[in-house]
């Protein structure tokens, strides 16, 4: 081969290489970047949902909290243990030193690890425990699911034992019906005459798992805690962990309709479509900045923005309950 036909090829090739480059680099990744930041790497959960990935429907599964509570949770409680559900649901107050959130004069207690990990302290007789309200899918199977840990409970008066257990319970919403409730023991027996009288004991630990079928679109959760004794004065400590209710995803919600937007606009105004079942919220975003919620009213919804000006760019997005975005309707 001659000098000149290897410079030629050499050449080619660098040409090809170069323009391959540069339309790699000149592919659009503002916007997605901007997008996935605010809703947490939108475009990789769009593709698990494409997957039919199952994804966690429970929201700050950290425990993350502040001095007035716990964002997502509510403290449901009831001062005795009883065959009955927990029906209480009570302020969190403020937190103390130690990071306890403390209710019922001291008897019952929570304390947020911010770390997937939460602690509930009980005297008996009383349930403790924590509740969420999620968005289901009527006819759905979903897959409750957690860590449990008794890491201490105690039998202080002589031929007075503790039982102790750990207990779930789902409810639709709207109808108030149990659909799936389990109570498992973790340790000791309220019957046991013990020696010596006085004892920290070690309870037992391990997973809790089950289904339920959503009856309705809203569905209450509930974990927590049985500690029973006749003793009021016996205490127990148990961990709760690894959080999860499981549901299968579906196809991607349909881009929303967005209403052309004058100069000016005080607000801006459009209509979902196709099934919107697995609606969650519909997310405005302005010049790739994500702006807010919209008011959803049945297909339709509005949102006030700042008076709007020409070349400002709005996009819609359809939201569903796994957190995954539609594509975005642009005007």
């Amino acid at each position: 081969m001659t000098k000149s036909k290897l410079k030629k090829i050499v050449s080619s090739a660098l040409v090809a290489n170069l323009i391959i480059g540069s339309v790699i680099t000149a592919l659009p990744t503002q916007g997605a970047a901007v997008e996935n930041t605010a809703t947490g790497n939108s475009a990789e959960k769009r593709l698990v949902s494409n997957l039919k990935a199952n994804q966690n429907l429970l929201k700050n599964t950290s425990f993350a909290s502040t001095n007035t509570g716990i964002a997502d949770w509510s403290a449901e409680q009831h001062d005795t243990a009883g065959s009955g559900d927990p029906t209480n649901i009570v302020p969190y107050g403020t937190k103390d030193g130690n990071g306890w959130f403390s209710f019922a004069t001291g008897r019952l207690a929570i304390r947020p690890f911010d770390n997937g990990s939460i602690e509930l302290y009980s005297r008996a007789d009383s349930r403790n425990g924590i509740t969420q309200t999620i968005n289901t899918i009527p006819g759905q199977t979903y897959t409750i699911s957690y860590d449990y840990n008794t890491t201490k409970y105690t039998t202080k008066a002589f031929a007075i034992g503790t039982a102790t257990f750990t207990q779930f319970i789902v409810k639709d919403v709207a109808t108030a019906v149990e659909l799936k409730k389990d109570r498992i023991d973790t340790g000791g027996n309220a019957g046991w005459v013990r020696y010596p009288s006085v004892e920290n004991r070690v309870g037992n630990s391990g997973t809790v798992a089950n289904t339920f079928v959503a009856t309705g679109k809203t569905t209450k959760i509930y974990i927590g805690t049985i500690m029973s004794s006749q003793d009021q004065t016996n205490e127990m400590y148990q961990t709760i962990s690894n959080v999860q209710v499981l549901g299968e995803s579906t196809a991607q919600l349909e881009a929303p309709t967005l209403q052309p937007v004058k100069n000016q606009d005080p607000k801006i105004t459009g209509s979902l479509n196709g099934s919107i079942d697995t609606l969650q919220e519909v997310q405005i975003y302005k010049n790739d900045i994500y702006v807010g919620t919209a008011t959803v009213s049945g297909r339709n919804f509005e949102m006030a923005v700042s008076p709007s000006n020409v070349g400002d760019v709005y996009k819609a997005y359809a939201v569903d309950i796994w957190d995954v975005k539609s594509n975005p309707a642009t005007q």
